[in-house]
């Protein structure tokens, strides 16, 4: 949901949860006035008739939503359903903030009346606008890259550079499986100097270490856009796909001149311990005792989680889900194996 610069929305109809975000276009009786500027968009007096029956219950659903000009969602999408006929008002200077600060130009608000109960779907308002200081997303061949399919799941992130400034994106989760991002044509070849990678499966990870998170695993031949470096060139900073990490030197060829690449600051989050269970069917306990009540049993071929050890180092204290509820548990240490490539200590509990 939005959130309020300054105050709340007035609304005649009932059960209109949404409305007061809807900068709708002219409808019957509706005249509506909206600004729309950096940081989100604002009334200047508006009132509008809902006249749409799309639902088949004498009720208009609506979706509001808003990108900057690279295609990044600002305004998470949201939808709604309101009683045909009823009234809503805007009072002059009532706000929403954007749920994301826009990076391109131009800003896009739309509203759009969904497709249903015969009608069509139906563009209700648009208000294209610029915000000072962002700069211009021009990309002529976007609609000739998303005609491979393997382009058609990037956002509008992938196809610009991003800063180079130390920032990466979020690690994959536990057990989950890292994503395979690819660049679109054109993008790492357009600067002075680009990277190839030569070896399958090299890992993108969120510091200039194996130490660090995965953010996700690039194939081979993929071509990377360089956007920094470390202090002894060992790891690069680079873009793909939309997302920025680093890789390992040793697995890449560099073309181009990448002379004037930056030492980039490392910002990434080091790997926490886990503890590897390879068999399925092993006991979890409340107590690090033999002969303590089982809670549970585990799944195989995973990682927990390590929160802590007992000081002899025998049982683990790990995170595990038990009947669908998720709790920490103790498990023997001969059950599983360790993994802590960072080094970190594991706390005695």
């Amino acid at each position: 949901m939005f959130l309020r610069r300054k105050r709340l929305w007035t609304a005649v109809s009932v059960f209109l949860l949404l409305a007061a975000f809807l900068p709708v276009a002219q409808a019957a009786g509706g005249t509506l006035n909206f600004e729309v500027d950096c940081v989100g968009f604002v009334s200047q007096g508006s009132e509008l008739e809902l006249n749409r029956d799309n639902t088949g219950a004498l009720a208009e659903a609506f979706i509001i939503s808003a990108i900057d000009g690279a295609g990044n969602t600002i305004l998470e999408p949201v939808s709604d359903v309101f009683f045909v006929g009823g009234t809503v008002s805007w009072p002059e200077g009532d706000s929403y903030d954007w749920t994301t600060a826009p990076r391109y130009n131009p800003i896009r608000l739309q509203i759009v009346s969904v497709a249903g109960n015969g009608q069509a779907e139906e563009l209700v308002y648009e208000n294209i606008s610029n915000c000072a200081g962002l700069p211009n997303f021009v990309l002529a061949d976007i609609l000739g890259a998303f005609t491979k399919e393997a382009l058609r799941k990037l956002t509008g992130e992938a196809f610009v550079l991003q800063p180079a400034d130390g920032v990466t994106s979020d690690p994959v989760e536990l057990n989950a499986i890292p994503p395979r991002p690819i660049n679109p044509p054109g993008l790492a070849e357009s600067q002075p100097g680009f990277a190839i990678v030569n070896t399958d499966n090299l890992f993108l990870r969120s510091g200039d270490d194996v130490r660090y998170t995965v953010i996700g695993i690039v194939d081979g031949g993929t071509n990377l856009a360089v956007l920094g470096r470390n202090e002894d060139l060992t790891w690069w900073y680079v873009q793909v796909g939309g997302l920025r990490g680093w890789v390992n030197s040793e697995f890449l060829v560099l073309r181009g001149d990448l002379s004037g690449i930056p030492e980039i600051p490392v910002l990434g989050e080091l790997r926490q311990p886990s503890l590897y269970v390879g068999f399925s069917g092993n006991f979890v306990y409340g107590d690090p005792l033999i002969g303590s009540a089982p809670l549970c049993t585990i799944p195989g071929n995973l990682e927990f989680p390590i929160l802590g050890r007992t000081r002899s180092t025998t049982w683990y204290l790990i995170e595990v889900t038990c009947d669908g509820v998720l709790t920490t548990a103790w498990i023997p240490v001969e059950l599983g194996i360790v993994r802590n490539p960072a080094g970190l200590v594991i706390p005695i509990v």
